[in-house]
């Protein structure tokens, strides 16, 4: 999942008051880490451990390494479509 690692300053907001829109500050546009962001991000969050042991037992993930996309489609694909979905059909 990326994180954010900055936030930029963007343009004003606004929120309508009793008699007219009133400017309360600037919208702040959060500015992620590319290097984590993908399509599907289906695999853990870095700060939540508790599921990191079953999506290691669905995907080849080493520990410590960051999954890749060809790692998310295959939890998609084999846990998600294979074992959640097509199941509850059959």
């Amino acid at each position: 999942m990326a994180q954010v690692v900055k936030t930029e300053k963007g343009g004003a907001k606004w929120v309508k008051g009793d008699s007219k829109y009133e400017n309360v500050g600037n919208e702040i546009i959060p500015i992620y880490d590319a290097k984590h962001t993908i399509w599907f991000p289906r695999i853990y969050d870095p700060h939540d451990n508790s599921h990191i042991v079953g999506y290691r037992e669905w995907t080849n993930v080493k520990e410590g390494a960051d999954p890749t996309m060809a790692d998310n489609l295959e939890f998609l694909f084999k846990y998600q479509l294979g074992h959640m979905y097509f199941r509850y059909f059959f």
